[in-house]
C-alpha cells in the first residue's frame, strides 16, 4: 500500500505518513476515499490504462473499511437493485479479484441464517424463494440438521436456510492491497489529502451559477488535480463531499458494535451464522439502537460476535449499553466494559481471561460478569450500518 509500511505480522499497515506532498496536477480520473470501494476503483481503472490519483482526508482505511466486518453477503438483500449489486459484487472478489484473494484473506465461508421459531422459519423461506428466483444459490436446513453445520449452535431452532455464497474479506488488507496493486499499475496514492472543493469550467463555485456544469477536477490544501472524471468514494462522507459540489446527497452514517475475540481453533465457528430478524434490522431505517445476533469467524482466527445498529452521527465512541442488548447478553454486562487509561479503547474479559486491549495491560472484569472470554469492542460508523 502507500508507503509500504507493514505491521507486525508483515502485513500492510493503515498508517501512510510521508504522503501529504503536492499530488499530480492532471489524471485521467481522480478518487475520493481510500477504503476498498476506492481502492477497488482504483485498481481496475489502472487496470484499464487510466492515470488515476486517489485522494483521502485520512489513512487507507480510516473510515468504514478500517471498522467493517467485511461481509459480502446475498443472504441478507431483499430482491431489486441491492441484491443485484451484491451478485455482482460476489462475483468481483470471487472471479475478477479471485487470483489476490488470500492477499484479503477472502473466504467462501456460505452463510447460515438461522430461524429460532416456526413464524421466523415462514418468513425466512418466503424471503429465499424470492431470492433463489433471481440466481441465489440457498438451500433449506431442517432444525434437526443445523447442528451437522455447526456443532455449537442450539438444537432448538425451528430451521434455517444455507447460503454457499456467502463471504468475507478482510477489508483493511483488501484496500491496502488493491491500493498497493494499483500503483504498480502508476496509480498515485495521496492521504491526509482532503478534497475541499470542485474545479469547473471557467473557475466556478457552488451558488455562482455553475452549480450544474461539469465537474473538471479537485481542489485540495496541497494542489489542484484536473481530470475528466471525479469519483466520489468518500463513503459516510460521500454527502458532504457532493455538498462541496451543490449536490445534496442522502447519505448517513449509522454506527454499529462488534465484539472481537482473542484467535480461536480453527472452524471454531464455520460459517456466517446469524438470525433470520438481522434482514430486517439490517435494512431498517430506524434511528433507535437495535440488536440482532450475529456471529462468525475470520481467517485470522479471531470470531466476531455482534451486532447492533443506531443512529447517532458521527459519533464513533464506544458506550456500554449497546453490549447488553445482544440476546443472551449477561444482566448487567455493562459493568465490564470501561475505557482503558493506557490506550483509550474499550475493554472487557469474562471470569477469569484477561482483556484483549491495544496497550497489552490486561486487566480483569469484575467477579460476577459472565461475558466471554477475552473481548474487545470496535465501534464501526457504516453507511448501512452493516460495515460491509
Amino acid at each position: 500500500m502507500v508507503g509500504e509500511t507493514s505491521d507486525s505480522r508483515g502485513r500492510p499497515s493503515s498508517t501512510t505518513p510521508g504522503t501529504t506532498e503536492e499530488p499530480p496536477s492532471t489524471a485521467d480520473l481522480v478518487v475520493i476515499g481510500a477504503g476498498v470501494v476506492g481502492a477497488a476503483a482504483a485498481w481496475f481503472s489502472a487496470l484499464a490504462g487510466l492515470r488515476v490519483v486517489v485522494v483521502d482526508r485520512g489513512a487507507v482505511a480510516g473510515g468504514t473499511s478500517g471498522a467493517g466486518e467485511g461481509n459480502v453477503l446475498v443472504s441478507d438483500k431483499e430482491p431489486g437493485p441491492e441484491l443485484e449489486l451484491a451478485q455482482y459484487s460476489r462475483q468481483v472478489w470471487g472471479e475478477d479479484l479471485g487470483a489476490y484473494g488470500g492477499l484479503w484473506e477472502f473466504e467462501s465461508k456460505g452463510g447460515l441464517v438461522v430461524a429460532s421459531t416456526p413464524t421466523a422459519l415462514d418468513a425466512l423461506r418466503t424471503l429465499a424463494e424470492r431470492q433463489r428466483a433471481l440466481g441465489v444459490d440457498v438451500q433449506e436446513v431442517p432444525g434437526a440438521e443445523l447442528h451437522a453445520l455447526e456443532p455449537r449452535l442450539t438444537r432448538e431452532a425451528a430451521g434455517g436456510a444455507l447460503y454457499p455464497q456467502d463471504a468475507q474479506v478482510q477489508p483493511m488488507l483488501a484496500a491496502a492491497h488493491l491500493l498497493r496493486l494499483a500503483r504498480r499499475r502508476g496509480a498515485v496514492v495521496r492521504t491526509r489529502t482532503e478534497v475541499v472543493g470542485f474545479l469547473r469550467p471557467g473557475g466556478g463555485r457552488p451558488g455562482d451559477g455553475h452549480a450544474g456544469s461539469p465537474v473538471t477536477g479537485v481542489r485540495t490544501p496541497h494542489g489542484t488535480i484536473s481530470a475528466p472524471a471525479v469519483l466520489n468514494a468518500a463513503g459516510t462522507w460521500a454527502g458532504a463531499v457532493a455538498g462541496l459540489a451543490g449536490v445534496e446527497l442522502p447519505v448517513l452514517p449509522r454506527r454499529g458494535f462488534v465484539l472481537v475475540t482473542e484467535p480461536l481453533p480453527p472452524a471454531t465457528v464455520r460459517h456466517k451464522v446469524y438470525a433470520a430478524d438481522y434482514v430486517d434490522a439490517v435494512a431498517s431505517s430506524d434511528a433507535e439502537l437495535q440488536a440482532s445476533p450475529v456471529v462468525e469467524g475470520t481467517g485470522g482466527g479471531t470470531v466476531l460476535i455482534g451486532s447492533t445498529r443506531e443512529r447517532v452521527g458521527f459519533d464513533r465512541r464506544p458506550s456500554p449499553p449497546p453490549y447488553g442488548r445482544w440476546p443472551g447478553a449477561p444482566s448487567g454486562c455493562s459493568r465490564c466494559w470501561r475505557r482503558c487509561g493506557r490506550c483509550g479503547c474499550t475493554r472487557a474479559s469474562g471470569r477469569t481471561a484477561p482483556t484483549i486491549c491495544r496497550s497489552s495491560a490486561p486487566t480483569r472484569a469484575p467477579p460476577d460478569c459472565g461475558t466471554p472470554a477475552a473481548t474487545r469492542a470496535r465501534a464501526s460508523v457504516s453507511r448501512r450500518g452493516r460495515g460491509s
